[in-house]
């Protein structure tokens, strides 16, 4: 559409007066057209630059952690929650405090902490209280002796209320 006067802007349902570059005539040109050639691309690389840094949790080379729940299967009430801590070349990593954090699944209930203690090389426990049934996600925070910071998730499905 030629724009010729503020009435075609009005008319025009919506679209911006944008330049015809160079031949001097301003054209009307819908809002999706100017989003698709100028923001779209910018949208979508700052997008996958955030997946591409969300993907990878910190510290993901430092560390791996094997967590043994038990009583087996889980339920409500006191639990032990027992791990080793190894580096990538599988040696065990002593000396690290150790902090764990547990969450319904769902939204709404106060989360439960508690504090591991070494107790051989590079093998942590931590008691545990479950405060109800259904499915948790335990996270794992990780000082190192180094300093450096590691945290790690695992899920713990269907406690029971028995």
């Amino acid at each position: 559409m030629l724009v010729r006067s503020q009435k075609d802007v009005v008319e025009s349902n919506g679209g911006v007066i944008a330049s015809d570059f160079g031949s001097g005539i301003n054209r009307c040109v819908p809002w999706r057209a100017i989003f698709a050639k100028r923001f779209a691309p910018v949208v979508f690389a700052s997008m996958l630059f955030l997946v591409a840094a969300c993907n990878r949790p910190a510290g993901s080379d430092l560390a791996t952690i094997e967590p043994e729940i038990t009583p087996q299967p889980a339920h409500v009430g006191p639990a032990t929650i027992a791990f080793k801590l190894k580096d990538a070349a599988g040696n065990r990593i002593a000396g690290a405090n150790v902090s764990l954090e547990g969450n319904m699944s769902h939204p709404g209930m106060a989360p439960v902490f508690a504090d591991a203690k070494e107790v051989a090389t590079g093998e942590y426990s931590c008691p545990f209280q479950f405060s109800m049934a259904g499915d948790w996600v335990i996270t794992v925070r990780v000082l190192m002796p180094d300093g450096q910071k590691l945290e790690r998730q695992f899920a713990v499905k269907g406690v029971r209320a028995d």
